[in-house]
Formats: C-alpha cells, structure tokens, sequence
C-alpha cells in the first residue's frame, strides 16, 4: 500500500509539471532540438578561435619582432645583426608569412582589438556551453518525469488487467 502511495505521488508531480503526455514528449523534442543547435553552434565557434587563436600567436610575433625587422633594413651591417638576431627575424618573418596567408592587413593590424574579438567569442562559447547543460539537465528530468508516468500508467493497466482476472473468476 505503501509503494502504491509514493508511486502515485511520484507519477503525480512528475505530471502535474506538464499537460499530457503528449505535451511532455513535446517538451523534450523542442529542447532536444535547442540543445542540439546549441552544441553544433558550439563546435563552430571552437573551429574558428581556434583559427583566431592561431593568427592571434602569429600577429603577436610579428608585433613583437617588427622593432628587429625595422633596425635590420636600418642596419649598416646587415650581416652582422642577423647574426645577432636571426631567431627574431626568422620569427618575424614567419608571422608576416602566415599572417598574408590568412589575408590580414598587416598595416592596420590591431592586435589589441583582435585579442578582445576573441576574447568575446570565448565568452560566448562559455555562455552557450553553460546553456547546453542547462538544457540537457532539463531534457534529463523531463524525461524521468515522462519515465514515472508511464511506469505509473503501467502499473495501473496491469492492476485493472489483475482485478478484471479476479472478477472473472
């Protein structure tokens, strides 16, 4: 008696938390389909900071070396000061390389504006992937609330087939 009691109770709230089951099933498939955008919205933004991610170390190494690529063209010796500084000018180069290869200005290059850029998509990533859980918890307990019901659904069909057998005897 017990267990039919909680069982009830069970099937109760977890019903009295949608209309139908029909309106819970309902329920579940659109935030099915919310999380699932959500995550495929997700994977996008991860492939492009991690494109921006990768033009971000080029523009910094191109930042930091300009100054060496600048005094080697000064240079009277040239030389002598690649000698001296050769790994900055290799690295400098490379930037230069991989950034024209990725189509960016290198004389409006914005270094500072390119790091808040992704700073902002990280934040929106975070945002979204905090959305995603949020929306597969609510697709976990709405379907145990769906579970509960229809177990409880079962349980009264097979106690109606059982009283329905007792009669007929």
């Amino acid at each position: 008696h017990w267990a039919k009691v909680q069982n009830l109770k069970i099937a109760t709230s977890s019903y009295s938390n949608s209309k139908s089951l029909k309106d819970l099933q309902e329920k579940i498939a659109s935030k099915t389909v919310i999380a699932n955008e959500t995550k495929s919205t997700i994977v996008e933004l991860e492939h492009e900071l991690k494109e921006m991610s990768e033009i971000l170390k080029y523009a910094k190494q191109y930042v930091e070396n300009k100054p060496y690529h600048y005094r080697y063209q000064k240079s009277k010796n040239q030389e002598q000061y690649f000698r001296n500084h050769d790994m900055q000018l290799i690295l400098y180069d490379g930037a230069v390389n991989e950034l024209k290869r990725h189509n960016i200005n290198l004389k409006n290059l914005d270094f500072e504006k390119m790091a808040s850029n992704y700073q902002v998509l990280w934040d929106k990533k975070e945002e979204l992937k905090k959305a995603y859980k949020s929306a597969e918890k609510d697709i976990f307990d709405m379907q145990k609330q769906l579970e509960n019901i229809e177990k409880y659904v079962e349980i009264s069909k097979e106690n109606v087939i059982v009283k329905n057998q007792e009669h007929s005897l």
